[in-house]
């Protein structure tokens, strides 16, 4: 199971490439259509040539720059879209807001927050009044983790006109990372309103609305009266999102069955298929792994399919088959924390050497005790505070689908928004273990060991708050490189015997033929961090204890920095 925690992204509409002052004569009009026909038959290069003819003959219409440069981005040539819209704002001299406002879009669809936050920026700045150009800077805002300031962004743009859909889901987001839930929820049932068949905004409401309540049934209200009246693919989309939030709340027998329905009438809808192998491999591995070949059949080149195809091997007890898989997606990414987690699972049930130095924990897994912050006496003296301040945020009732919590709650932290003193402390009271882990590692012989600058960035924090019988699943973290676990209160338990409570590695996070237990385990003590590679297996042991014993953390990814 990979660890995700996703920003959601705003959709922008068609109409949202072309500003209101753009202007366009009937040849470019008919340019258009004739481009719009060719991206609908996903017929790019004719698209291309098309747009790129027409720049030539001196149609620089800003819809058509936009069209070239969304056809470079869908065929993979980032450089070629930045370069076209570099060389057209330096031909009108960057003195066109809608030119201006374009670049800012493609920048963020290029996936470059930072520069698209200043060229948004830039564009407001010729056109203040521009409810595009402020939900674009929302979007980027939010993508960047600055959620007071995406949300200030997304109520101007709706101010000024741009009120849909997307714009709501935007304030919507913004709203959740603040931890205004119920503020988020009532904007994400605005944002339907607008769209009330739109497939993004039901995820995120179901999904609220089940971390809130944590009822399944009030999660899917709006989902079963959308599909009371969809007869279209986006049926099947809510259909997915319904056996996915039934599986996690339980009702497995309800989720599978649903799906097995479906499958005979859609044998080819990829997503359908994806879902199918999710469910049944920790149930019926054989059947998850049908379903595997199957969907490697429809996208034999998905980087996705691939690795739930290893996935399922493993589990259906064919290591040598997932292990071969695993080495595939490696040759493509040698950092893909996926292929490397089921290839060390594969060769470790396979008997194979390979993985011992896969489960070198002395030199891999470290811990030490936190420093303590300024502004505090002591280690419990600022744990005191944290626990405190944390105890306040986990206000939710359920923990989030599909991540590692099992009973219990999960919250996600900014430091540099927050305005709780201790957690906003928190990044240097690991400064120094995380410096002294890095320096630790030296030269290393894996891809994982080379990617070390010497220094790092935090890639997201966030809080656990676990009740009796609550643990984590074992998982691992397909984005980090470190990754953590930070204790700042612990039950009882963890202090007597049979290790309740505690950190475990090595065990897969799905069932294996023969099965594969941990091989090494950390008890918990208020105060440590433990650092480990964030592709290794980890997980918790339950533990039982009073109604008012949780199990608390913090916990981060951190990621290779460049040298300053």
């Amino acid at each position: 199971m990979d660890e995700q925690r996703s920003v959601e992204h705003a959709p922008f509409r068609p109409s949202d490439a072309a500003p209101e002052n753009a202007t366009a004569t009937g040849k470019v009009v008919h340019l258009l259509a004739q481009g719009e026909a060719f991206l609908l038959q996903r017929r790019w290069q004719d698209a291309e040539r098309l747009f790129r003819h027409a720049l030539t003959q001196g149609h620089a219409d800003v819809s058509i720059i936009a069209l070239l440069a969304r056809t470079l981005l869908a065929q993979g040539k980032l450089r070629e879209a930045r370069e076209l819209i570099n060389s057209q704002s330096t031909a009108t001299a960057f003195t066109s807001p809608a030119m201006l406002l374009l670049r800012a879009q493609i920048l963020l669809e290029m996936g470059e927050r930072q520069d698209a936050i200043v060229a948004f920026q830039y564009a407001l700045a010729a056109a203040p009044d521009n409810g595009n150009a402020h939900i674009g800077l929302a979007v980027a805002l939010g993508q960047d983790g600055q959620s007071r300031a995406a949300h200030a962004s997304a109520m101007m743009a709706i101010t000024h006109g741009v009120d849909h859909a997307g714009s709501r889901s935007v304030l919507a987001r913004s709203l959740y990372e603040m931890h205004r839930y119920g503020d988020a929820e009532a904007e994400y049932r605005r944002a339907l309103k607008h769209s009330p068949w739109n497939i993004g905004t039901h995820i995120s409401l179901a999904e609220l609305i089940w971390l809130r309540t944590r009822d399944v049934s009030a999660a899917l209200v709006e989902v079963d009266r959308a599909l009371l009246q969809l007869r279209d693919s986006r049926a099947m989309d809510l259909r997915l999102l319904r056996a996915r939030m039934l599986f996690a709340a339980g009702d497995r027998e309800e989720a599978l069955e649903q799906i097995e329905q479906w499958i005979p009438s859609n044998p080819n809808h990829l997503p359908l298929r994806i879902l199918a192998i999710k469910l049944w491999i920790t149930i019926d591995p054989a059947r998850a792994a049908q379903h595997a070949t199957h969907a490697m059949q429809l996208a034999p080149g998905h980087t996705g399919v691939i690795g739930l195809y290893g996935d399922a091997m493993l589990a259906a007890g064919h290591p040598e088959i997932a292990a071969h898989v695993a080495q595939r997606l490696l040759e493509g990414n040698p950092h893909d924390n996926h292929a490397i987690a089921l290839r060390a699972a594969a060769w470790r049930l396979l008997g194979d050497p390979r993985h011992l130095p896969f489960h070198d924990y002395e030199s891999l897994v470290r811990s030490c005790m936190l420093d303590v912050p300024d502004g505090w006496s002591s280690l419990p003296h600022y744990l005191d505070t944290l626990a405190d301040e944390l105890r306040h945020e986990h206000e939710l009732l359920a923990e989030p689908l599909e991540l590692s919590v099992r009973g219990g709650t999960q919250v996600e932290h900014r430091t540099t928004e927050t305005e709780m003193p201790a957690v906003r402390a928190f990044p240097k009271a690991v400064n120094g273990a995380l410096r002294r882990y890095i320096s630790a590692l030296g030269i290393g012989d894996t891809a994982w060991h080379r990617r070390s600058t010497g220094h790092y960035r935090l890639a997201g924090l966030w809080s656990v708050r676990l009740k009796s019988q609550g643990h984590h699943v074992s998982h691992y973290h397909g984005q980090g490189w470190l990754s953590s676990a930070c204790y700042v209160q612990m039950p009882k338990a963890v202090n007597q015997g049979g290790g309740q409570g505690w950190l475990k590695f090595g065990e897969p996070g799905l069932a294996t033929r023969p099965a594969l237990g941990a091989d090494y385990y950390v008890q918990p003590v208020p105060g440590m961090i433990v650092l480990f590679p964030s592709w290794m297996w980890h997980g918790t042991v339950p533990f039982t204890g009073a109604t008012d014993e949780h199990r608390l953390t913090m916990a981060f990814d951190a990621v290779p920095a460049a040298i300053p």
